[in-house]
């Protein structure tokens, strides 16, 4: 967490079990920049959700496949759903939004800083707070793969044209 990060994300990375940020830079305004984030939809990862359904399952969770996002406006009011994250806060240089589940709590936040190369930094921080011994198990599971799938939505968002497909 830094300085200028929205107080909002400070106090939920508080008791976090988990805290990760990858960063980017891009000329697109937020609004846009998140639209190509979460129109990051290949089939490799689509697999990996249906993979984690019965992952989880295994465990005694029941969850399902996220929706997947079409719309050509990303929601920036609290309360407001994208996927399976409902928006917490937002403001004019950042969105933060929370998942839940019995395992475990994530939120995702994009904040959008000056750049050095291109007009804006992104840092899209990851906040998890696991409820149960599923959640730990889940977790270690998945971060490789988080990893690489955040990396790979930064890259897409960063160029982004268009819509969602």
């Amino acid at each position: 967490m830094t300085a200028s990060d929205p107080p909002s994300l400070r106090a939920l990375a508080q008791g976090a079990d988990h805290i990760d940020a990858h960063a980017i830079e891009s000329d697109l305004e937020l609004e846009v920049f998140l639209a190509g984030l979460f129109a990051y939809n290949p089939a490799w990862v689509t697999f990996l959700y249906r993979v984690r359904v019965v992952f989880l399952g295994l465990l005694g969770q029941r969850t399902g496949l996220p929706a997947r996002w079409t719309d050509s406006r990303v929601p920036m009011k609290p309360g407001e759903r994208l996927s399976f994250f409902t928006v917490e806060d937002a403001g004019r240089d950042f969105w933060i939004a929370q998942g839940r589940e019995a395992h475990l709590t994530a939120r995702l936040a994009v904040v959008q800083e000056p750049g050095q190369r291109r007009t804006y930094r992104y840092r899209l921080v990851t906040v998890v707070h696991l409820h149960n011994l599923t959640g730990r198990i889940y977790l270690r599971m998945i971060l490789p793969f988080h990893h690489r799938i955040v990396t790979l939505m930064l890259r897409h968002a960063a160029t982004f044209v268009g819509k969602p497909a």
